[in-house]
């Protein structure tokens, strides 16, 4: 546990000490749709975490207020209580770690706020007026081992693309994000975490990994999975051996 807060001490140090974006375009200066399936795996775990706790608060939110531990023994919430514990305070407030009362807390009001935007999207529609943030960079450092090379990552507002991922969108619409343009990207790497926190089986795992490296198909297990990227997919192989490497270290 200490290496963990050690780890999220040294993220959250750098990125209050990084450089801001040399430069933000809207999504319609890009002028493409953005696939939603690249931004979730292989580095973004939590997003699968939000988009079923959306899921859970759409259908079972109301036992939030009347049945509070009820709510919280299902394993959307579980999930996401273990999210905002591993990920959200290390990287941001990670002197809270130990105070169980402020994760709690930190918990109920981001499940308060959680709800309040599936009512808000599923009412009213995406507000094109605060888009989605994703990230690039002129150059890549990755956190962990991981050699993952895509034009974006996921940055600011993926409550909101796990929504929309849960509804049905494979793709982001030019109006509904913006690039925020590093001249170093970094790139969170939740998954290495969740592999821990969750924990997330090792099956769980593989098949997360084939929705993207495997076009969504069953291959049993690890070496199954790469024995497919090498047949069909064999420009994602050093990245799916580097990301199968360097996660298999947190199993």
């Amino acid at each position: 546990m200490l290496a963990r807060l050690k780890r999220g001490l040294k993220a959250w140090v750098g990125r209050l000490t990084g450089s801001g974006p040399i430069r933000v375009l809207e999504g319609t200066e890009v002028g493409h749709e953005v696939d939603i399936l690249p931004l979730v795996c292989p580095l973004r775990y939590d997003i699968v975490v939000k988009r079923d706790f959306c899921l859970y608060c759409e259908a079972e939110g109301d036992r939030y207020v009347s049945d509070f531990d009820g709510f919280m023994a299902a394993p959307a919430a579980q999930a996401y209580y273990r999210f905002i514990r591993e990920v959200r305070i290390l990287c941001h407030t990670p002197s809270a770690y130990n105070d169980e009362e402020e994760i709690l807390r930190q918990f109920r009001g981001s499940a308060e706020r959680c709800k309040a935007l599936c009512r808000s999207l599923a009412t009213r529609g995406f507000d094109v007026s605060t888009p989605i943030t994703l990230q690039a960079g002129l150059n890549v450092q990755h956190e962990t081992g991981v050699r993952v090379d895509a034009p974006y990552y996921g940055g600011d507002g993926c409550h909101r693309l796990a929504w929309l991922w849960a509804h049905g969108y494979s793709r982001l619409p030019p109006a509904y994000y913006r690039v925020a343009v590093y001249r170093t990207c970094r790139p969170f790497d939740t998954t290495a975490e969740l592999i821990r926190a969750l924990p997330l089986a090792r099956e769980a795992y593989v098949r997360y990994l084939a929705t993207y490296y495997a076009d969504g198909q069953e291959v049993g297990d690890l070496d199954g999975l790469v024995a497919y990227v090498k047949n069909h997919n064999p420009h994602k192989l050093d990245e799916v051996t580097s990301v199968i490497h360097e996660h298999s270290r947190f199993f």
